[in-house]
């Protein structure tokens, strides 16, 4: 996230955002990072990305001086901009990541400026839609499908169920949830989990859940996607 000084807005028309838009796009020509989505507001900006070999540090100065640049010379001003240094944090897993994305994308919902994030012209939320944009969208296309992703955003639950795997659920390893699906589905390889039927499955998936089994290790473990193991899970309530 980069936020203006001391709260000040950063972006004042139509050509303030672009601007920033464009700087975000030739920095992804420029560096090495994978750009998954973005939400600018009138005074801070909040990015989801994949970090490659250069620092972040590296991206986001050359990011913040020329929009500072570019600004000051319009407004005829001198001096900082942004508040501090960017401010980050990791997403070290699927739901984290479809937490963050759905949280950035409703950022203008949240701040009352439009009823769906659909409706807000200056995030990414319609380049997955209409397949356009400056977005990378196949990480996304491959845990959802677009049906799955408009609700998701819909979804005003989300947040509950994702902070409640995230902070209360005892976080098991790869091995640990394996072993536990093994043994509650009575089988004995992902081969054979691939052969239970829907229902075998459908009725798996809470009692895994209540097994301490994070939404994500049991879409990952059962071949479902995100979306669809936390409707079965909410279904079953």
């Amino acid at each position: 996230m980069l936020r203006g000084m001391n709260k000040q807005d950063i972006f004042h028309d139509f050509e303030d955002f672009n601007k920033f838009i464009k700087i975000l796009d030739d920095s992804k020509e420029k560096y090495d990072f994978v750009l998954y989505a973005y939400c600018l507001m009138t005074n801070h900006v909040h990015l989801l990305i994949k970090q490659g070999s250069e620092p972040l540090e590296t991206i986001f100065k050359s990011i913040g001086i020329k929009y500072v640049y570019y600004y000051n010379l319009k407004y005829k001003r001198s001096g900082s901009l942004f508040q501090d240094r960017f401010k980050s944090l990791p997403v070290d897993d699927d739901e984290y990541f479809i937490s963050a994305l759905r949280y950035i994308h409703n950022n203008p919902v949240k701040a009352s400026m439009v009823s769906h994030c659909g409706d807000y012209q200056y995030s990414s939320f319609n380049d997955y839609i209409n397949n356009s944009g400056i977005t990378d969208k196949s990480f996304v296309n491959e845990l959802m499908s677009i049906g799955e992703y408009m609700r998701m955003h819909g979804d005003t639950d989300m947040f509950t169920h994702l902070e409640t795997d995230m902070f209360d659920k005892t976080k098991l390893t790869a091995l640990e949830a394996e072993a536990i699906v093994f043994n509650t589905t009575n089988t004995k390889s992902k081969a054979d989990l691939l052969r239970l039927s829907k229902d075998e499955i459908n009725r798996f998936v809470p009692e895994l859940y209540k097994n301490n089994l994070s939404i994500n290790q049991i879409s990952e473990l059962l071949g479902l996607t995100y979306y669809n193991t936390k409707k079965i899970i909410e279904n079953t309530r």
